[in-house]
């Protein structure tokens, strides 16, 4: 079934912007439910903030007065290299949660969808009848 013929049958007026910016509105909302990683990313932004940021510059401030210039450029390597695996662990983390939750991926197909009928409102308008 088309979606088209899916807002003509629940009576949604695809004239109007008003009740397809709703129907946007709605669809966002209830795609902020299915975001499993919301709880997560919020605590590691606080832990960010918090915790690591000032841990990170005392760990710095006492370690660049211990170590010569040659061991600090090589440990900091390591640190990017360290880094860079773990935002790339969070990123195939969200990739899989992507591919895994259906209704996360059904809802941005419903908003894209309707934002494509927003964009083409004269062409969907012919595909049915008015």
């Amino acid at each position: 079934m088309n979606m088209l013929s899916l807002l003509k049958d629940f009576d949604v007026n695809i004239e109007s912007n008003e009740e397809l910016d709703c129907l946007i509105v709605l669809a966002q909302k209830e795609k902020e439910l299915y975001d499993s990683f919301k709880p997560t990313k919020q605590a590691f932004y606080g832990l960010g903030k918090f915790f690591l940021s000032p841990s990170l510059a005392a760990f710095l401030a006492v370690y660049f007065d211990k170590n010569n210039v040659d061991s600090i450029f090589t440990n900091a390597i390591y640190v990017l290299f360290v880094f860079l695996v773990i935002f790339i662990l969070f990123f195939l983390l969200s990739m899989i949660n992507k591919l895994v939750n259906y209704d996360e991926r059904d809802l941005d197909n419903l908003i894209s969808d309707i934002e494509d009928i927003k964009a083409f409102k004269h062409f969907a308008l012919s595909k049915i009848g008015k």
